[in-house]
């Protein structure tokens, strides 16, 4: 009714591809991402926040199955966006960040990864908090960033207390927001 460009179409392109993604779909989220993300830069701008959102989660559907290479650009373009538009603080910016440092990572670019990691694992600790489930996935990435770099007894110590937050937090058997305890049992 409102057509492909429309700001809430767009918006909902957004909702629909977080729950493709949560489901395992790459396939079918990259089409989506792939028709409706030159749309929404074209009808909206490179700058508007659903623009921005649905930029953040075409990097995350990147990295999910491997990318690393084809995510790290557009995540790039993506975090210099959201830091001007959003601010450091934004929900949009910290997760691409977090995107951005989990390509890093599987590129092999380890030092980048664990800056960028360092960086955005105290914003969201300053702005969420310790015990937020976003936190705690950042936490767990860095945990791994930190092995890959030889630091192992920084990366066990932020292991222990990731795990334990999330335990206490989340509980044993949640099987989404767990999964940062389930990671780190081997550190």
């Amino acid at each position: 009714m409102l057509g492909p460009e429309h700001r809430d179409t767009l918006h909902h392109v957004v909702s629909v591809g977080h729950v493709l993604l949560g489901m395992g779909k790459h396939e079918q989220t990259r089409r989506l991402y792939d028709e409706h993300f030159p749309r929404a830069r074209r009808a909206l701008g490179a700058d508007h926040p659903v623009t921005l959102r649905l930029a953040r989660d075409l990097t995350a559907d990147l990295v999910a199955p491997g990318a690393f290479d084809a995510a790290r650009q557009p995540g790039v373009e993506a975090l210099a966006r959201s830091r001007r538009v959003l601010g450091e603080d934004h929900p949009v910016t910290r997760n691409t960040a977090r995107h951005l440092a989990n390509a890093l990572a599987g590129l092999g670019e380890h030092v980048a990864a664990r800056e960028l990691g360092e960086q955005v694992l105290a914003q969201s600790r300053r702005v969420i908090g310790l015990d937020h489930p976003d936190t705690l996935r950042l936490a767990a990435a860095l945990v791994v960033t930190l092995a890959a770099l030889g630091e192992h007894a920084r990366a066990r110590e932020l292991a222990q207390d990731t795990r334990s937050r999330a335990l206490r937090v989340l509980g044993p058997d949640d099987r989404y927001h767990g999964t940062p305890a389930a990671n780190l049992a081997g550190y």
